[in-house]
């Protein structure tokens, strides 16, 4: 698997096709992304638009998101101590809203296929995200490799 995470930190975090369920979660992480990007009124979709163009019949885009398998408690205590100095998180600011969201779903990615004339298929990510108090551990570069 990765070098750059402990076993200890691998065991506890799987990485798995997103499902229906996790569009709230995805959603969630999706507006995260456009605050650190400093553009907090950029997402201009939600969950009907998930759902209809990465979950319905004519898939638009794919999804995998990295979910972790324990409590967030037991993962801090499984985290090596070069990943103390990860980022303070957004996730506050957003607490206090009244959505239904899976707090286990740490990351995602989110790629389609697109075709070049001159190279041929290819695959495009358009998001790479880890939750900011999850960083420095090699989820990331994981779910890549996914």
């Amino acid at each position: 698997r990765l070098c750059t995470m402990g076993e200890a930190v691998m065991d506890k975090v799987k990485f798995r096709p997103a499902q229906r369920e996790d569009i709230p979660s995805l959603v969630w992480m999706i507006q995260l992304l456009a605050e650190e990007e400093k553009e907090p009124q950029g997402r201009k979709i939600g969950e009907k638009e998930l759902l209809r163009d990465g979950f319905g019949e004519d898939k638009f885009f794919h999804c995998l998101v990295a979910e972790l398998t324990c409590s967030p408690e037991e993962f801090i205590k499984a985290k090596p101590p070069s990943a103390d100095s990860a980022s303070k998180s957004l996730a506050g600011e957003l607490l206090s809203q009244k959505m239904q969201r899976n707090e286990s779903l740490v990351g995602y990615t989110l790629y389609f296929y697109t075709y070049s004339t001159w190279e041929g298929r290819m695959l495009y990510m358009e998001d790479l995200f880890v939750r900011a108090e999850y960083r420095n551990m090699g989820l990331g570069t994981a779910l890549m490799r996914e």
